[in-house]
């Protein structure tokens, strides 16, 4: 049900439902976000998050519903009503040129001209309208910085400095802080803040629950297309986030996991990275075990990924794989040995976007499809259905695709899968 809120909404939806074939990916969606409130969305993946947010984009439009901004009703949006209307997006993967400058970011595409019948780029004035937005935002750096000497961080600021340039009236931050360190979350979470201060209004999509409980006036939590509840600022909990997303309560459907340890699968003895040459990692990974490797960006954790899968050479130490040794030379010896990776960049590393998800799914592993040669597309697609069960993907976002697109597929999707790590209490 929408809030009755006291201040008029900037913008409020009515009745949305978006419907692909045989999925439902937003079921009579309500909500609506006064001016100057930060607003959290949460769900799993596939729980229609996407669709909301390409929906107020404009790039998807609704089968039905009504979207109402500022007492005007519209049965959809396009993208240019949406920028129009003062909607911007902040999306998870950065739309930034590292080639160009701060100020050129920034006005990519609207740059204003000079020179009469030259048309030339007035960059001294591009400069001049983003130095006021970046101080806006605490920036350490000035417009004419190359975007390539940037931070993941500062580029954030610069994404966000983008939508302040059009008179950003409602801010969508798309998982912002997923490879940030604590320092740069801490300041990505005081600039919420300052938008706030200013009667912008944010929403705020994260799975980390803690970011949430502290940014957010309001939480809405969306599960199979649904909305299936909404909490105020005071009800805004790590477990009670939990709980309508999963729809059970986890202390009571769930126990600690065994302490008992099986045989050692794979042990890295002594291993050295490119990242930390001088420097040896060293693990033993049991049979039935989830081993967490954790750390700061830049610590070399993906490194570390990489030499175990046998894309990058080590520098010391060797592998030993139940029990032998073993020594890949290339990313193919691992997948036949069965060691398949799901690399942090999935759009970048992980998948082929054009081609069919059936045809991601076998490309890591091509022989097993092959029959007299030529791979089956019966036996790719049939796998593909297979770990689409056991994913629990539902097809709506197009985000659980990643789940499976290189290979081995996790025993436990869906609920369960978010529920074993909220029970331990990791972020989400």
């Amino acid at each position: 049900m929408p809030v009755d809120d006291p201040v008029t909404p900037f913008l409020r939806l009515t009745g949305v439902r978006k419907t692909y074939p045989g999925v439902v990916a937003l079921a009579g969606f309500e909500m609506s976000i006064a001016p100057g409130e930060v607003v959290g969305i949460v769900g799993e993946n596939g729980a229609g998050k996407s669709t909301l947010m390409k929906i107020l984009g404009g790039v998807t439009q609704p089968d039905s519903g009504s979207i109402e901004i500022d007492g005007e009703t519209h049965a959809g949006l396009s993208v240019a009503s949406s920028m129009r209307a003062g909607i911007a997006f902040v999306h998870q993967e950065l739309n930034l040129f590292d080639n160009l400058d701060v100020a050129a970011n920034v006005y990519i595409g609207r740059e204003p001209r000079t020179g009469g019948i030259l048309n030339l780029v007035d960059t001294a004035k591009m400069r001049a309208d983003v130095a006021p937005l970046l101080k806006r935002l605490g920036a350490s750096f000035a417009p004419s910085t190359p975007v390539a000497n940037l931070s993941l961080a500062q580029q954030q600021l610069v994404e966000i400095a983008k939508a302040l340039s059009v008179n950003a009236r409602l801010v969508i931050l798309d998982e912002p802080t997923s490879s940030l360190p604590a320092a740069e979350t801490e300041r990505l979470l005081e600039v919420i803040a300052g938008l706030k201060a200013e009667g912008i209004s944010v929403i705020f999509i994260s799975h980390r629950l803690g970011e949430i409980e502290r940014a957010c006036d309001r939480v809405i939590v969306l599960r199979d297309g649904e909305l299936v509840g909404t909490l105020d600022k005071a009800e805004i909990t790590h477990d009670r986030m939990v709980k309508l997303m999963i729809g059970r309560d986890l202390k009571v459907a769930y126990t600690a996991p065994s302490t008992a340890r099986g045989t050692v699968a794979l042990a890295a003895d002594r291993v050295r990275t490119a990242a930390f040459p001088h420097r040896d990692v060293s693990l033993d990974l049991h049979t039935g075990e989830i081993l967490g490797l954790a750390g700061l960006v830049g610590s070399g954790r993906t490194e570390l990924a990489r030499v175990l899968f046998g894309i990058d050479r080590s520098f010391g130490g060797g592998l030993r794989l139940n029990g032998q040794p073993v020594n890949f030379r290339s990313a193919a010896e691992a997948v036949s040995q069965g060691i398949f990776l799901v690399p942090e960049d999935r759009k970048g590393n992980g998948i082929l976007l054009d081609l069919p998800i059936s045809e991601n799914v076998s490309l890591p592993n091509l022989p097993a499809y092959a029959r007299n040669l030529l791979v089956s597309k019966i036996l790719e697609t049939e796998q593909a259905e297979k770990s689409r069960s056991e994913t629990g993907h539902q097809g709506a976002d197009g985000c659980d695709a990643y789940r499976f697109a290189l290979g081995r597929q996790p025993a436990e999707g869906g609920a369960g899968q978010v529920a074993r790590h909220a029970a331990q209490g990791d972020d989400l």
